[in-house]
């Protein structure tokens, strides 16, 4: 005779949870992505509207690794371009595996907010609208806290 049923039905070393699975795959996603973005960083000649969907994503992918990690994402920004960094253990502010993203040569950021923003992935926060913009026009990106969009137009 075997174990009793109730004995085999709740080993722990079975195998893996819903959660675990999932916890994995919003890893994966989030790293798929950023490698995504990182290989659109070797173009020459990025437009405005390139670089305000390129910055709308990176918001996105902040967001996903803020409520993956539960840690904030803070996202800075100048004239010449943005980063992205993610608190450590010691609750320093290091930056992400892409570093500062700077703006191709004509094209400029501003905002309605802070020079700064922390994404902590419960859309908390304000939201911001930032304007890339060139010679021909510009694009704003619009974030809520956990959603960024991209219209044609300057703030």
């Amino acid at each position: 005779m075997g174990l009793p049923a109730s004995a085999r039905i709740h080993d722990p070393r079975a195998g893996m949870t819903l959660v675990e699975v999932l916890v994995t795959l919003a890893i994966v996603g989030v790293l798929t992505t950023m490698v995504v973005l990182g290989m659109g960083l070797t173009r020459s000649g990025s437009d405005a509207r390139t670089e305000a969907n390129l910055l709308a994503a990176r918001l996105g992918v902040a967001v996903d690794e803020a409520l993956v990690t539960r840690r904030p994402v803070s996202l800075s920004w100048d004239a010449e371009g943005y980063g992205l960094m993610t608190m450590d253990d010691a609750g320093r502010w290091t930056a992400t595996g892409e570093g500062r993203h700077r703006l191709p040569r004509g094209l400029t950021l501003g905002g309605n907010a802070p020079n700064m923003v922390i994404v902590d992935g419960d859309g908390g926060g304000n939201a911001i609208a930032l304007s890339v913009g060139d010679e021909r026009g510009g694009w704003t990106v619009d974030f809520d806290g956990l959603t960024a969009t991209t219209r044609a137009g300057s703030t």
